[in-house]
């Protein structure tokens, strides 16, 4: 089998940091919180965006996008991961939107723009 993996990794050119929510046990409470953590810092990866369904009839046209993250295959990527993307210096956080896609040489993810942000 070919490994295309170089070829891929040469299209990397953004980067993305992953969070995950942890539960930490708050001992003056007793209650169980929930934090955000670093989970993988400074990925190098691939963002691609595809337009599609244009409609409206107002001043602003509405369309759905798709987006798509490519990363290395052995990074886990658990479900309910916050992924904040830099682009070109500018920063944007998604949330996961789908399973992982596994291929032998990486990995592609649907994303959704995390409108908390």
């Amino acid at each position: 089998m070919v490994d295309y993996r170089k070829d891929i990794e040469k299209t990397y050119n953004h980067y993305c940091d992953i969070f995950i929510k942890k539960s930490v046990k708050n001992n003056e409470t007793f209650e169980t919180e929930f934090i955000t953590d670093v989970y993988v810092k400074k990925q190098p990866c691939r963002v691609s965006f595809k337009a599609s369904n244009v409609t409206g009839s107002g001043e602003v046209a509405d369309y759905n996008q798709q987006i798509k993250l490519f990363i290395d295959e052995k990074i886990k990527i658990l479900e309910g991961s916050s992924i904040e993307v830099t682009i070109n210096g500018e920063k944007t956080l998604y949330k996961q939107s789908g399973k992982p896609m596994l291929y032998p040489c990486h990995q592609e993810i649907l994303l959704k723009v995390d409108d908390i942000a």
